[in-house]
């Protein structure tokens, strides 16, 4: 379930005007807000979003096991600071 609202919310940032830190004013240019958001971002959002689990679990004959479910929560982790932050 949550993977979907982290997916939801990708989309969402791909659309939400961020404020530009050198010079103090908010960006609204499509192109630029997903560059931001690709460099800064992006990618632990992709990680907390993309489903591990069930790949691994597909991919390996044993399923997944419980190595699999700590870097997925260390996944969650990192997204979760991130809203903290922002």
């Amino acid at each position: 379930m949550q993977e979907y609202i982290f997916g939801i919310d990708i989309i969402i940032i791909f659309f939400s005007e961020y404020k530009d830190m050198e010079t103090g004013f908010y960006c609204r240019e499509p192109k630029n807000i997903a560059t931001n958001y690709l460099k800064k971002a992006f990618i632990i959002d992709f990680l907390a979003f993309f489903p591990f689990f069930e790949v691994l679990s597909n991919l390996t004959s044993h399923g997944a096991d419980e190595k699999e479910y700590d870097f997925l929560h260390f996944v969650y982790l990192l997204r979760l600071l991130r809203l903290y932050k922002a």
